[in-house]
């Protein structure tokens, strides 16, 4: 009896030095991965979404570095598989996906009203927002069909570090009370 409690003592302890090793490692390759292709600030950029109810088109207007980046830095890929719209964004020198994300427009409930099925154009300011980018990336933005699969409608590469593309939001001396 003494030999079988030694042994289940000798587990315990075992089980109990690997579980924090286990656990710091499952946390550190999320932050690496984060470290490894973003910086700590967020990149929003606004386009415009235009078309009517069989029709939609896309256009950059601007890419916006922001503060400090609010959201996860662990789920980056989004799972949910919710949303009309997904945002992926692939790192141009690896072409890995770093960052996805659903989300729902005002511009697709629009295409339910009588003005879109008429055939009126109507151009809507939209935005996606994710964390800075350390490199050139290539933002992709899909819609399910009625199927629920998603096709990419428009694609634009953003350069993070090209002062032309990339403007820093002003903070005005209110915001900094």
């Amino acid at each position: 009896m003494s030999v079988l409690r030694s042994t289940s003592i000798q587990w315990v302890a075992f089980i109990s030095l690997l579980l924090p090793v286990l656990a710091f490692q499952a946390s550190a390759e999320p932050n690496e991965h984060f470290s490894r292709f973003f910086r700590e600030t967020t990149l929003r950029v606004d386009y415009f979404h235009s078309g009517t109810k069989g029709s939609e088109s896309f256009g950059l207007d601007q890419a916006v570095e922001e503060g400090v980046w609010p959201g996860s830095r662990v789920n980056l890929i989004d799972t949910l598989n919710l949303g009309e719209y997904l945002v992926r964004i692939y790192d141009l020198g690896t072409n890995q996906l770093i960052y996805s994300r659903g989300y729902s427009t005002i511009f697709n409930e629009w295409q339910t009203t009588n003005e879109a099925l008429a055939g009126y154009v109507r151009t809507f300011s939209e935005s996606v927002r994710f964390p800075m980018p350390k490199g050139r990336v290539h933002l992709a933005i899909a819609k399910r069909d009625k199927r629920m699969i998603l096709h990419e409608l428009w694609s634009t590469v953003i350069d993070p570090n090209d002062p032309h593309q990339i403007r820093k939001e002003k903070i005005s001396s209110d915001e900094l009370v």
